[in-house]
């Protein structure tokens, strides 16, 4: 269905709905790709602030748990996402709505994109909403490092495979992948990375 332009002349379908509409398993693919990279920008921040550097342990799938993990990850990025993609929206409703429907400052905007192609701020909104991204991603990361390095984040007890009847030792946890434990010690002030399979018992308070 074509949309109308206002003028009774019926407008060209918008060019993202005709992405989508084209490839409707773009959604799928974006969405696991966005997540993707959400959980890797948390993680990276994250465990700078401990001296790893996650993309050195963790393999692709790894990146996905990630940003399911932790629900808030999620939604900071999706607040900074939503912000930009209303502010499209808006711009993009400035081209369509019946002059009726336009208020003092709607149509003072909407003579300055009016004849503008909106490409242009479809790409400045990805950037914005990118760097939001990556700018709230990188603030709770900072939070949640603070909490772990004074011993109020996940705590748990670790015995490694060699030495089964040892004492548990007491760390708190920073993230996990599919090949190694990421643990802090508060007392030590030390960063441990510890193989799974050199794992024996890990054990959650």
């Amino acid at each position: 269905m074509s949309e109308s332009s206002g003028t009774g002349v019926p407008a060209e379908r918008a060019w993202w709905r005709r992405h989508l509409s084209e490839n409707p398993a773009l959604i799928l693919t974006v969405t696991y790709l966005l997540l993707t990279v959400i959980g890797a920008i948390y993680n990276w921040r994250l465990c700078r602030r401990f001296g790893i550097n996650i993309l050195d342990l963790a393999d692709g799938a790894d990146f996905l748990m990630f940003a399911v993990r932790d629900v808030v990850v999620v939604l900071w990025a999706a607040f900074a996402i939503g912000l930009f993609l209303a502010t499209y929206a808006f711009l993009a409703h400035l081209r369509s709505a019946p002059p009726k429907q336009r208020t003092a400052l709607v149509g003072f905007l909407e003579r300055r994109v009016k004849r503008t192609d909106l490409r242009p701020t479809a790409v400045i909104c990805v950037l914005w909403a990118a760097f939001f991204v990556y700018f709230y991603l990188d603030r709770y990361a900072a939070i949640v490092a603070g909490r772990i390095k004074l011993g109020s984040g996940h705590a748990c007890e670790v015995v490694l495979a060699d030495d089964p009847t040892g004492q548990p030792q007491s760390a708190q946890l920073v993230t996990t992948t599919s090949r190694f434990v990421v643990l802090y010690r508060p007392d030590e002030k030390a960063t441990l990375v510890i193989p799974t399979e050199s794992i024996g018992r890990l054990i959650f308070h």
